[in-house]
């Protein structure tokens, strides 16, 4: 008996600081756990459309897979902020009333969005600002009104199954626990932590190995990867030039996918998925 009671304080105990930890990287007061990901945009997105939401700015490329889908399952109105090798151009993006902005703060998972001025626009014109932190969670600062993510097989936090959602507004988090429940087993909470504990090392380890096989990539290739990306975009102009790259990427055993892709890079290209590493 007592060593089951040990047992069970500590499984309380780390729920609780993985409750702790999520508050921490998020920035917000109220986060719950998730079946997924897909499940947190979703729940994001028909919280807006009860608050009176009616037209969804998602980017037009570098977003994600079910952005679009979504946002027409629930009958909203779609509109996509142009994009420039996946960076968000806001010099001229003035959002409608009732709307709301979903977006990817890690572009394509390989440019950098700058999502204070996304809020700072959405601030500007009352929206609401749905932030997918899959690629930055744990490593940069969100400002989402409402924030999203996932601990996927291919996200930095790598649990291999979860998501989460997190906001400061007392209404949306009372919308939230009435949707779903967390499906996290104790065990997988407990893995979850020790995830969130070494997130930092997790970083390290992605992006040394990025820049590594940056310096490794045949000088006539000119990648498109900035300081946080975790993929590796390489434009080629042939065949050639492709089947190369596809045997580069071979030789050091590196997962790779085809371009144009929406959720990559919208035009020819091979994305070298950094973030599919194991770490050492």
């Amino acid at each position: 008996m007592t060593i089951l009671i040990k047992e069970l304080s500590v499984l309380v105990y780390m729920n609780t600081n993985v409750e702790k930890q999520l508050q921490e990287y998020s920035g917000r007061r109220h986060v719950l756990l998730t079946k997924r990901g897909n499940q947190s945009i979703l729940a994001a997105l028909r919280f807006a459309k009860n608050q009176g939401i009616t037209t969804v700015y998602i980017p037009q490329s570098g977003g994600w897979m079910t952005y679009e889908p979504f946002v027409k399952r629930l009958k909203l109105q779609l509109q996509k902020i142009p994009t420039e090798n996946e960076q968000i151009l806001t010099e001229n993006l003035e959002l409608q009333p009732n709307s709301a902005v979903l977006l990817h703060s890690l572009g394509g998972y390989h440019k950098t969005i700058d999502t204070q001025k996304i809020r700072e626009l959405a601030d500007k014109s009352d929206a609401l600002f749905i932030e997918d932190v899959c690629g930055t969670f744990g490593s940069r600062n969100c400002f989402g009104h409402i924030v999203v993510g996932s601990f996927g097989n291919a996200k930095p936090i790598n649990l291999g199954k979860g998501g989460f959602i997190a906001t400061n507004d007392e209404n949306a988090n009372l919308f939230f626990k009435k949707n779903f429940s967390n499906e996290l087993t104790e065990q997988d909470e407990l893995d979850l932590f020790q995830k969130l504990n070494s997130a930092t090392k997790r970083y390290s380890f992605l992006f040394r190995k990025r820049d590594e096989i940056l310096q490794k990539i045949p000088a006539q290739f000119k990648p498109i990867c900035d300081e946080n990306a975790l993929v590796i975009i390489v434009p080629y102009k042939n065949d050639v030039d492709k089947n190369e790259i596809i045997s580069f990427c071979d030789s050091q055993n590196l997962e790779y996918t085809n371009c144009p892709r929406y959720i990559r890079h919208n035009k020819t290209a091979i994305s070298i998925e950094i973030k599919r590493l194991n770490d050492e």
